[in-house]
């Protein structure tokens, strides 16, 4: 068995484009928030209330139109710029969180993309949410696993699998639902 990252982002991509802009936001920032919910006291260490603030105003924006408003371009283009500025100083990573502080950027990054895909209902930027996902996990499996980034252990292993299907039943939940609701946010990961 072998994995190719660009060609599962490419399938992801031609899945999200039969959908509804509103279900390419929905399946963005379920992908978002789950990254989220395992780096927020990290990143609540690490930046500032403020920051915080807004990365938790950005995601509150994105259910919203995950659950049918209507996305309004000034509102997400503030989010996306302010989320985009978020970040912290490298030299207050210690060496035992080097790995949360990659899983924090990765979060910060599907966060970005999921704006982006309420701002242009970008398919590709939506499957660039689930690819922080999938990175943030080969991360994680390779270092539980002292292997070579995504390598075959990694793609055999039952975390990696449980991902994959986890995307897919949604892609293919939201294929006969306009989108979720933010009590929706662990459907198919818990």
């Amino acid at each position: 068995m072998s994995f190719n990252i660009s060609s599962y982002i490419d399938g992801l991509q031609r899945s999200l484009e039969s959908l509804r802009p509103q279900g390419r936001i929905a399946f963005a920032v379920w992908c978002a928030d789950a990254l989220f919910r395992r780096v927020r006291d990290y990143l609540a260490a690490k930046t500032d209330a403020t920051q915080l603030s807004t990365v938790q105003e950005a995601f509150d924006y994105l259910w919203k139109c995950a659950s049918g408003d209507t996305p309004l371009n000034a509102e997400v283009c503030r989010l996306e710029q302010a989320c985009g500025r978020l970040g912290w100083a490298e030299e207050d990573v210690a060496d035992n969180e080097q790995a949360i502080n990659f899983y924090a950027i990765e979060a910060i990054s599907s966060l970005c993309c999921a704006l982006d895909t309420c701002r242009t209902g970008s398919a590709l930027s939506a499957a660039k949410a689930a690819e922080s996902v999938i990175n943030k996990l080969d991360r994680q499996l390779s270092e539980e696993l002292f292997v070579d980034s995504y390598s075959e252990p990694i793609w055999l292993h039952p975390m990696w699998k449980a991902e994959l299907e986890a995307q897919k039943k949604m892609l293919d939940f939201l294929q006969h639902n306009p989108g979720l609701k933010v009590e929706q946010k662990t459907l198919f990961r818990e």
